[in-house]
């Protein structure tokens, strides 16, 4: 609702300055948010000589003002008098019926240096000018706690004389500018000097309370304010207790539920480790700690030096990504080790994380679907906690446009795959709480290490933390020296202490991302001189050599087809990774199948239709030149040659089931078994998508697939090559055989069938073509 006596402030403030340089024109609309305190500041700069203008109430603008001295009844700028009118107006106060009369308002400039807390003159001293100009409140306002309103204003009117204390809302609400008084008047109370005073829990101040401010039951303020402060750090942090000075039996007894909820040892006294714990993220680093996180494979030597240091439990990364630490996943053999050392582990995902474009629904998405297939590979029992880390100082509209959104679609993906395991979060203590209250977590590990995150300061420790992450050590030596990140263990998730047997392509999947992150680290280190994406030179390092350059053996088809189907392989890139990794040629898909998918057959066939996609008004291309038209070429020239084919009068149909029979083991024949007929589709089903979007990672792709979408493979190419039509279906598989249109085509269909033993394309009558068109579609019907 607009106020007309700010609208009165916004007018004249226009009428009175829009002519000065620098002036930014304030809407008249009786709001009086930021822009409004923003105009008034810039109007006092003028009245005050400052040519410079400024939004900020910075250290020039009040030095200036105490050049200038107190505004009250005697002051005779009366625009400067109509300034703190305006500025009383805007904070709800009647400084004169709504009139920028000049007169000053004596009652009202009282009111608000009581509410203030400091004093009940009647004039406006530079500092409560400071705080007049802002938007913070100095009532309680709605949501506001009244101990904590009396806490502020007992700080304003305590410590404001001092040289860097500034007056500060009086609203009721604890936050970071809040806690930032309250390390003020500790180190004050200390005794700091101004300008030794500057609000950070440094050694002086954790010294000075080691020594001044251990209090207990019994202790009583007098000259120092120790109790009061340790009162006030106790109501800010959500405990809540009299603010009287006094430790009497029930702030003993709140201290000692603060200790247990910290994990701190339970004296119901004012120790230094819980002083540390109320007022910084990290509370005292060096405080026990039975949980650790590191980017560093866990060795029996590195296991012996962790527990022969108290911990208990280890936090892993489940993959590797190229915008992190690279190689930190979880190693074969690694969670054996960490399990027989009687140690626990709790799985930790970060892809990214670190910046804002990280945190999108769709990413989202694709993180929950990344973890939940690599905690399966590794055979985490369904229950467990996945740490997804925010590892950003987000502010409260970062968390309410990215990271709700983020997490609702993690929360979303976990659930359509049955929601076997559950959603943690790490980040600061503000993100943490906020996902959690929203239900998108269930449990917290806590940055606390990054004390400078405006989410860690004026926030308290999450109801459901885990984990709080305190220090970065190194321990041990020789082969068990280990760098770890400390954490405070709750109790509230203990880790996990075995796992079940992990997905069977676990080690082929881990191969992959091996050769993915290589492919990463060769573009990074400048090596890749030919602009080929990194899941390119992964396709390329997998269908390598036997349809890599130069083909099979130097051939037509061979020369022509791969390097014009899917580009010629970057062999120096090919030659290195070599020399990194070894190779796998191949290993059973899971599904419902359980075909064996040979690794170049299949990365071939996907770099094809990589290059090429699928022309949808076309019923041949050149990615299924390279892919199901190839293998059917080949199966028609057998046919025609073979003593198992038409010499014997097999039918085409009989013939194409032979070759493509799914329930039993492929039988030994030279082409187009079940294994290449699932190679194909295969590769057809991942070169496309990622024809459509070339960043992808194709290791995430492939595993991706493999874990959740293989029994669906039919179905999936279907709608990628026929459009789940009948009759494009059919349109498709006979212009395979007949459409003489694409010269490229034409090349393959020629030669690949030549290859069988001098077998001619115009062997094969149009009836022999059209009866296996048929054959192989009744095959497709029959399988998808």
């Amino acid at each position: 609702m607009a106020d007309p006596w700010v609208k009165n402030t916004q007018t004249w403030l226009n009428a009175t300055y829009g002519a000065k340089a620098g002036w930014v024109t304030v809407t008249a609309d009786g709001q009086g948010g930021n822009a409004t305190v923003a105009a008034l500041t810039r109007a006092l700069q003028v009245e005050l000589g400052i040519t410079s203008l400024s939004s900020n109430f910075g250290d020039g603008t009040l030095t200036a003002l105490t050049r200038f001295g107190n505004i009250d009844a005697q002051t005779s700028n009366k625009n400067i008098v109509r300034i703190v009118q305006g500025g009383l107006y805007v904070k709800g106060y009647n400084a004169g019926n709504g009139e920028l009369d000049g007169v000053f308002p004596s009652s009202a400039a009282a009111s608000l240096r009581t509410d203030m807390g400091v004093g009940s003159a009647a004039s406006i001293t530079p500092k409560v000018f400071k705080a007049l100009l802002t938007t913070d409140a100095a009532v309680l306002i709605a949501g506001g706690n009244a101990t904590i309103r009396r806490i502020q204003q007992d700080l304003n009117g305590r410590y404001s004389g001092r040289r860097d204390f500034y007056v500060g809302p009086t609203d009721g609400i604890y936050s970071r500018n809040v806690q930032q008084a309250l390390m003020f008047a500790i180190q004050y109370e200390i005794g700091m000097a101004d300008g030794t005073a500057n609000g950070n829990f440094g050694p002086g101040t954790q010294s000075g309370l080691k020594t001044q401010g251990i209090v207990s039951t019994g202790s009583r303020d007098s000259s120092k304010y120790f109790v009061h402060l340790f009162q006030a750090a106790l109501n800010f942090n959500g405990y809540s207790v009299p603010y009287d000075g006094v430790y009497g039996a029930t702030t003993e007894s709140v201290v000692r539920t603060f200790q247990t909820f910290a994990v701190l040892p339970v004296t119901g006294s004012a120790s230094y480790a819980t002083w540390a714990s109320l007022l910084v993220s990290t509370g005292d680093p060096t405080r026990p700690a039975a949980a650790a996180d590191c980017v560093t494979t866990i060795t029996p030597a590195r296991a012996a030096t962790l527990v022969a240091n108290g911990y208990k439990t280890i936090g892993r990364y489940l993959t590797n990504t190229p915008d992190n630490i690279p190689d930190k996943n979880i190693k074969a053999g690694e969670l054996a080790t960490i399990f027989a050392a009687g140690m626990t582990v709790f799985p930790i995902f970060q892809t990214g994380g670190a910046t804002p474009s990280h945190f999108t629904s769709k990413r989202g998405g694709e993180v929950a679907e990344e973890a939940h297939n690599a905690a399966l590979g590794y055979g985490f029992k369904p229950g467990t906690i996945i740490y997804f880390a925010v590892d950003w100082d987000a502010l409260d509209q970062d968390i309410d446009t990215k990271i709700i959104p983020y997490f609702q679609a993690v929360k979303s993906r976990f659930a359509a795959q049955g929601n076997r395991y559950r959603i943690g979060i790490y980040g600061p203590r503000n993100i943490c709480s906020r996902i959690a209250a929203a239900g998108y977590s269930v449990s917290s590990f806590v940055s606390g290490m990054s004390t400078a995150y405006s989410g860690n300061l004026g926030f308290r420790l999450p109801t459901d933390w885990a984990f709080d992450q305190i220090a970065t050590v190194t321990i041990g030596s020789g082969e068990g020296r280990i760098e770890i990140d400390r954490n405070v263990m709750s109790g509230r998730n203990a880790g996990e202490n075995s796992v079940v047997q992990g997905h069977p392509n676990s080690r082929y999947f881990d191969w992959l991302e091996t050769v993915q992150r290589l492919a990463e680290d060769w573009i990074a280190s400048g090596r890749g001189t030919r602009n080929i994406p990194a899941s390119q030179l992964v396709l390329q390092f997998m269908r390598f050599p036997t349809y890599g350059t130069g083909g099979r053996g130097g051939s037509l088809v061979a020369a022509l087809q791969w390097d014009y189907v899917a580009d010629p392989c970057d062999v120096d890139f090919i030659a290195w990774a070599e020399t990194q990794v070894g190779r796998v040629y191949s290993f059973t898909e899971q599904g419902k199948w359980k075909v064996q998918i040979g690794t170049e057959h299949f990365a071939a066939t996907a770099d094809g239709y990589r290059k090429w996609g699928i022309e949808p008004d076309l019923s041949v291309n050149v990615g299924d030149g390279g892919g199901l038209a190839g293998d059917f070429y080949t199966l028609l020239g057998q046919w025609l040659v073979t003593p198992g084919g038409k010499k014997n009068g097999v039918t085409p149909t009989s013939y194409v089931e032979q070759h493509l029979a799914i329930a039993q083991p492929d039988k030994d024949i030279d082409t187009f078994a079940r294994s290449d007929f699932f190679e194909d589709i295969d590769g057809m089903i991942i070169g496309t998508r990622l024809r459509s979007d070339p960043s992808q990672r194709v290791s995430t792709m492939i595993r991706n697939y493999y874990l959740n979408e293989v029994n669906s493979r039919f179905q999936i190419a279907e709608q990628i090559r026929f459009a789940a039509s009948e009759a494009k279906r059919f349109d498709v598989v006979d212009g395979w055989l007949t459409d003489t249109t694409f010269p490229i085509m034409n090349v393959f269909r020629s030669e690949l069938i030549k290859r069988s033993e001098g077998a001619e394309y115009f062997d094969l009558t149009s009836v022999d073509l059209l009866a296996f068109t048929r054959a192989f579609i009744a095959k497709w019907v029959e399988l998808r």
